[in-house]
């Protein structure tokens, strides 16, 4: 294409950009809002997916040995622990450090019947906080580990749990159907404005083909408008 014909179309778009300025001014803004909308609305599927997984990740499994565990018994149960596949990490909690937390949640009075009363060792289980790799997976680590030679007792909210991941996937379904909504809406808009723009000027581009015009040369004012 020579330069005098390209300088041409870049003239003659602007004279239809601003011969039709409303029509271009109502479609920039529509084309803006919906992608603003679209924009948006990822922000959210990316919050709402972040969110989700800090609340997953926030579930763990508490194990309890007996009461009066002897170190070896403790240190054996830990390894075990640590062997199970899908497991992150595990954190041993021992009597004393599971009375000072219960001392710090309910208060020093409870710390202080403990120590007047009755050794922590003879009272509390020692107990391990074990964290999955997989949030999703705990319900399953916990039934292993409930299998487990020297393990007292599984404790991980089973309650709450299943409700809590049924509701994070409603969230996630509910937010990238929300976008995929959306970016339809976005591409249905942007052809649709591209055929009423092309409607718009029929008779124009009629009158071009009948002169013996190019496709090319009809369709690249639509494109340097677009």
């Amino acid at each position: 294409m020579k330069p005098r014909t390209l300088f041409r179309h870049l003239r003659e778009t602007g004279k239809n950009l601003w011969r039709h300025r409303f029509h271009t001014l109502a479609t920039l803004s529509t084309l803006a809002v919906t992608l603003f909308l679209v924009g948006a609305t990822y922000l959210l599927v990316q919050n709402v997916d972040n969110l989700s997984r800090e609340v997953e990740g926030e579930v763990v499994i508490r194990v309890f040995a007996p009461v009066g565990a002897k170190t070896e018994e403790v240190e054996r149960l830990e390894a075990a622990l640590k062997a199970l596949p899908g497991v992150a990490s595990v954190a041993y909690i021992s009597p004393q450090e599971g009375l000072e937390r219960l001392s710090e949640r309910y208060g020093p009075e409870l710390k202080d019947i403990f120590v007047q009363d009755i050794r922590a060792e003879e009272t509390l289980p020692p107990s391990f906080v074990v964290r999955t790799s997989e949030p999703r997976e705990v319900p399953e680590l916990a039934a292993a580990i409930e299998s487990l030679p020297g393990v007292d007792a599984v404790r991980y909210g089973a309650e709450w749990v299943d409700k809590l991941f049924v509701w994070t996937s409603i969230l996630r379904s509910t937010a990238f159907v929300l976008l995929a909504l959306l970016a339809f809406t976005a591409v249905y808009l942007i052809m649709n404005t591209v055929r009423l723009t092309i409607y718009m000027r029929r008779e124009e581009v009629e009158l071009m083909r009948l002169v013996g015009a190019t496709g090319l040369y009809i369709r690249l004012p639509f494109f340097f408008e677009g």
